[in-house]
């Protein structure tokens, strides 16, 4: 067996053995079991990416052998993900993350020496050792002990959409490419104005995904990742038009790169995930949600359909928009939506509500409020599919205080905020 064999196996099978020892000891939940999966995934994609920018950069490159992907061995990868992720999670209990950093930085200015010639470290190498460990260790852990931990749903949520984000629209297409045909080099061959409007269209087929995220989160209390579902059943937001609102956007996305970068390899992986989660993922899905919310998960289920949106929102329940009485633009509004007839959606004044809300207050059935801006894009869910997209995108979380910033500025608010939304 020559040196860089033997390397190959210590650097892949030695993080293993770290891991299982550090999981003994103590009985895992399933959460826990499934926050180490959700940080070796975030440091698999992460170090994909870091890989990627030490070649541009000169960071260090890899000797060229077999069971490579774009040069990175990747039996070093994975041994490199679990160091960088599960491994600090399971150790959380005893290792601090300052420390679990010092413990990784020490390990890599000890190892990667020793890794030559299966590692070939250039002159600023140690620029990228702190870039990874910022921008993949740093991320990677806390996403696994806030899910583990069931801490900071907001923070955890939006790491959770960058790395499957990542995941689904870089790693698996540039790995079907790489293996396969097409290339991004087609991207570049784009004009100025279609850039602008592919971005245009990447966003439009996006949003539906981003915002049933949000509404896991602020609806639900949980996320999209299986081992850190919701607490309650969500029905609004996009989930009232679709049942798979993730799972679509992210297909309907790679069919478009697939197209966009001339592979047939991407198709097929697209049209694959869609196979398997309608046939394997959807069907345990369905299961587990019907154990968990009984009948007005059917209730739901007979209505809306897996991956066909409906024209018009599954509504469980009536909702009430508070709008005040002294603001001539909710005035306004009021006279607006009382005459539309919206579904579902009583209209009363902000005084008929004991906190008296400032502008707008959308209260809906199960008992969630949104306030202002987020409360006219609730509003704009209960019409038909196209209004829903706009509301979608105004409740986005940047999107919701800078549009309500510039209302305050245009129409300042007459009476104080004493609710929150939750």
């Amino acid at each position: 067996m020559t040196r860089i064999e033997v390397i190959r196996y210590l650097v892949l099978i030695l993080p293993l053995v770290a891991l299982v020892a550090a999981m003994q000891g103590g009985s895992r939940t399933r959460r826990e079991r499934g926050a180490l999966l959700l940080a070796g995934i975030a440091s698999f994609v992460g170090l994909g990416v870091l890989h990627e920018l030490a070649r541009l950069v000169g960071w260090w490159d890899f000797l060229d052998v077999a069971g490579s992907w774009r040069g990175f061995p990747v039996d070093l990868w994975i041994g490199w993900a679990v160091l960088w992720g599960p491994l600090p999670v399971a150790l959380r209990r005893h290792v601090g993350l300052p420390v679990a950093v010092l413990a990784a930085a020490w390990l890599d200015v000890v190892m990667m020496p020793w890794l030559h010639p299966l590692v070939v470290l250039e002159a600023g190498w140690m620029w990228g050792e702190a870039a990874g460990l910022a921008g993949v260790l740093v991320p990677s852990v806390l996403l696994g002990r806030w899910c583990a931990d069931r801490r900071r749903l907001e923070a955890r949520a939006s790491l959770q959409v960058l790395v499957f984000g990542g995941l689904i629209l870089w790693l698996l297409p540039t790995t079907a490419m790489t293996f396969g045909d097409g290339s991004w080099e087609y991207l570049a061959e784009l004009s100025s104005l279609q850039i602008v409007l592919l971005v245009q269209v990447v966003l439009v087929v996006a949003l539906p995904g981003v915002a049933a995220v949000v509404d896991l989160a602020t609806r639900g209390n949980g996320t999209p990742f299986p081992w850190d579902p919701p607490d309650r059943l969500v029905v609004s937001g996009p989930y009232a038009y679709v049942a798979n609102p993730m799972q679509l956007s992210a297909t309907v996305l790679l069919i478009i790169l697939a197209g966009l970068t001339r592979s047939w390899s991407i198709l097929a992986a697209a049209v694959g995930a869609a196979a398997f989660s309608a046939t394997v993922a959807e069907p345990h899905e369905r299961e587990a949600l019907r154990g968990r919310f009984g009948v007005d998960f059917d209730d739901y289920r007979r209505e809306v359909r897996t991956w066909l949106p409906r024209r018009r929102p599954y509504l469980a329940g009536d909702a009430i928009l508070y709008l005040a009485e002294d603001c001539p633009l909710c005035q306004q509004l009021a006279t607006t939506v009382t005459a539309a007839e919206v579904p579902r959606l009583a209209v009363g004044g902000a005084r008929a509500h004991p906190s008296s809300p400032e502008r707008a207050l959308y209260r809906s059935a199960d008992g969630c409020a949104d306030l202002g801006v987020a409360a006219i894009g609730r509003t704009l869910e209960h019409l038909n599919l196209g209004a829903a997209m706009l509301g979608w995108f105004v409740r986005m979380p940047l999107v919701s205080p800078l549009l309500q910033l510039v209302t305050d500025t245009v129409v300042p608010p007459a009476t104080p905020i004493k609710e929150q939304p939750r």
